[in-house]
């Protein structure tokens, strides 16, 4: 009986002839998706242990990198420097990696490893499914997001969790690990929602709803600075604003709105986003699954990408399609809503320059570049 399973097995390895395809190579388990100030568009696509990373430069060919990645990573990160010299990917493996990719060489720079925080010899950090990668401050160096389990005398609380605040150099150089205390979940996990470089930081608290505590932080001192909750039905992973520390995330379900706040979370202005009526009402119910909101460098320009599903008889969501609504912050307005189908939405990512709105996004498993013109927002192509 064993040598017919042993048989079985080297015909099916010798059919597939150890290609990618059969390993699984080929199929995209994470994107990720930056714009530097400048206009340079970076996107990253996992494929296995690979991390391809573009970088599209007007007036330079198109350079393409790749770097191996241990631990079938789903996920990634990408943040530009302030000046756009460097891009840093992070990606969530068997550790966590960064990729420091210099612009000037068009190459990788460096690449180094953190290992994962544990309790009980577990390691529990990629489980909390929260985001690792801040971005660069203003001396280049790169901010990372640590979430340190703590042991507890109460095993029923599990969720007992420090926030990390660790700045790395392009070298990969630890350069600081500052413990903020105490982290809860928020709308799309642990992270914080920081402003002006750091100089505050919503961290979230523990509660029954979205609610933060406030930090201000200087180069001599830490001090609270207040609590922060969000409104009811708030529906998405609030995006700090530049300049009035402000935000902007969507309430409701299905009839949402996207939602300016404040930095004391109170409503400042909305904007109905549009949506079909549900035909079905109550024995359909139907909902939106809503990214975080992508902003263009400028603050002008808001991409909004999510996902309708419904409840059909049985209990299991059913796909009815994504979109992305393009919004003008200021007033607060829908632009152009690009229909992407079914099977969800990956990285997003937005730039506005010269009247001309860019949208990048990743769906029906390869990279969109879309374009929408001020003067006719409706027609993108």
């Amino acid at each position: 009986m064993a040598g017919r399973w042993i048989s079985l097995l080297s015909i099916i390895l010798l059919g597939c002839g150890l290609s990618e395809k059969c390993l699984g190579q080929n199929t995209v388990s994470g994107t990720c998706a930056a714009f530097a100030a400048d206009g340079a568009l970076a996107t990253g696509t996992l494929r296995g242990d690979d991390l391809e990373t573009k970088l599209d430069q007007r007036g330079v060919a198109l350079v393409t990198t790749h770097a191996d990645i241990r631990g079938l990573p789903q996920r990634c990160e990408e943040a530009f420097s302030a000046d756009g010299r460097w891009l840093a990917t992070v990606t969530p493996g068997s550790e966590l990696t960064v990729v420091i990719l210099d612009r000037k060489t068009g190459s990788i720079h460096k690449r180094f490893s953190s290992q994962w925080f544990q309790l009980r010899d577990i390691p529990m950090e990629p489980a909390y499914r929260s985001s690792f990668l801040e971005g660069f401050l203003q001396d280049d160096s790169v901010v990372l997001w640590r979430y340190v389990p703590l042991a507890v005398a109460n095993t029923a609380d599990a969720s007992h969790v420090d926030l990390h605040l660790q700045r790395w150099s392009v070298e990969g150089e630890l350069l600081s690990d500052q413990n903020l205390g105490s982290v809860g979940f928020g709308p799309g996990g642990r992270q914080p929602i920081a402003f002006n470089g750091l100089g505050l930081l919503w961290i979230p608290g523990k509660c029954e709803v979205a609610c933060y505590r406030g930090l201000r932080i200087s180069a001599t001192q830490i001090a609270e600075a207040g609590t922060l909750k969000l409104p009811d039905k708030n529906a998405a992973e609030p995006v700090a604003l530049l300049g009035n520390e402000g935000l902007l995330t969507v309430l409701g379900d299905t009839a949402q709105k996207a939602a300016l706040l404040d930095s004391s979370g109170r409503l400042q202005a909305q904007v109905g986003l549009p949506f079909f009526p549900n035909l079905f009402g109550p024995l359909v119910p139907d909902w939106f699954h809503v990214l975080k909101p992508a902003v263009s460098h400028d603050g002008a320009i808001a991409a909004i990408g999510r996902t309708r599903v419904a409840w059909v008889l049985v209990d299991s969501d059913r796909d009815w399609g994504s979109e992305i609504v393009l919004l003008r912050m200021h007033p607060l307005a829908v632009t152009a809503k690009v229909k992407t189908g079914k099977g969800g939405i990956g990285a997003v990512a937005v730039d506005h320059r010269n009247g001309i709105v860019r949208l990048v996004g990743f769906w029906k498993g390869r990279w969109h570049d879309v374009q929408c013109d001020e003067r006719h927002p409706a027609k993108c192509r």
